[in-house]
């Protein structure tokens, strides 16, 4: 599915659904659409119906244990607030690549299923009430290269990254345990909502996650940040920090070797995003190590040796990945020129 242009639905279900009648293989792709907008839901009296209102999910509980193999990229995601799931992901081994996701009172939400890797996007909410970024359920997945900014948040569901606290047992359309999960290589900036450990920690939500790695980040905080950078709702979350910088608010846990307390001093670049000024201390901070990633968000290489942290490697190579406009996506005959 691609070059196609979604807007304005209205009445309960997805836009789009990767429907999986059996746990088979699919490897479909979906790029260059232009999500251009799904009011939030109601019922007939003007109350919010809270789900089923997603903008795209691939696949279902059912089969949620499986792997779809479904590529999600290059597509531009614009004022999507149908529901929280703006993108479900209900199946395993899925790429959520190289897309924009523009003033959403959403998220994209690892509802179901193992081993999806969410990269190389660009999450622009200005402040938008009730949006977030990524939310993390289940095993295996990897968050990389993910530049995430002007998140406020209105509660812990919302945030720029959350991992949420699973169900013993869980049934299939539960929440399970987060487990070895990789966040890597993002740049967070000036977010009111930062990473949240434990959403829905409860009687029933027990599970911390666990086995969780979270590396050489880059968080740059608004100043108004209403929690702390690392809001940490279930301490008994077992997380591994290395070469992170973390800035601008209460740190939210004990300082950790892996976590350096120090302003990044990045600049507003010229194409608008973030990036590390001249005097940063997160140029060449890393060396190569088990948690490195081929490229960042541009798409520009890595070096072997030093990188740097956070999304952006600071490099003369060519830009091959950058925020969507609509010009880039959607039918092309609506983007001709008159």
């Amino acid at each position: 599915m691609d070059h196609s242009y979604f807007k304005g639905k209205k009445n309960i279900g997805a836009t789009m659904v990767v429907w999986r009648e059996q746990a088979a293989e699919q490897h479909h792709v979906i790029d260059h659409n232009h999500f251009a907008g799904r009011p939030i839901l109601l019922d007939d009296s003007g109350q919010v119906i809270s789900n089923e209102a997603e903008t795209l999910r691939i696949g279902t509980s059912t089969y949620s244990l499986s792997d779809s193999y479904t590529t999600v990229e290059n597509n531009l995601f614009e004022n999507n607030d149908g529901e929280i799931e703006m993108v479900s992901v209900k199946s395993g081994k899925n790429v959520i690549r190289g897309n924009t996701f523009l003033n959403n009172a959403a998220t994209v939400t690892l509802r179901h299923g193992n081993g999806t890797h969410i990269e190389n996007n660009f999450f622009f909410a200005n402040g938008k009430a009730n949006a977030g970024a990524i939310r993390v359920i289940g095993e295996d997945h990897v968050i990389a290269n993910n530049y995430i900014s002007g998140i406020v948040g209105s509660n812990t569901t919302r945030g720029a990254i959350v991992l949420t606290n699973g169900i013993p047992d869980s049934a299939l359309n539960k929440y399970f345990q987060v487990k070895n999960v990789l966040i890597t290589h993002n740049t967070l900036v000036n977010n009111d909502n930062n990473i949240i450990v434990g959403d829905k920690k409860s009687g029933t939500n027990t599970l911390a996650p666990v086995d969780t790695i979270i590396a050489n980040n880059v968080i740059q905080a608004s100043g108004n940040a209403k929690l702390s950078l690392l809001k940490v709702i279930d301490d008994s979350a077992a997380l591994t920090y290395e070469g992170n910088f973390m800035y601008g608010a209460e740190l939210g846990i004990w300082p950790v070797a892996g976590i350096m307390q120090q302003n990044p001093q990045l600049v507003l670049a010229e194409d608008g995003l973030y990036r590390a000024g001249e005097k940063s201390p997160i140029i060449n901070a890393l060396k190569n190590g088990p948690y490195s990633v081929i490229d960042d968000m541009d798409g520009q290489p890595r070096p072997q040796g030093n990188r740097d942290a956070g999304a952006d490697e600071v490099s003369k190579a060519p830009i091959r990945n950058k925020p969507l406009q609509p010009s880039n996506v959607g039918p092309r005959w609506l983007n001709a020129s008159e």
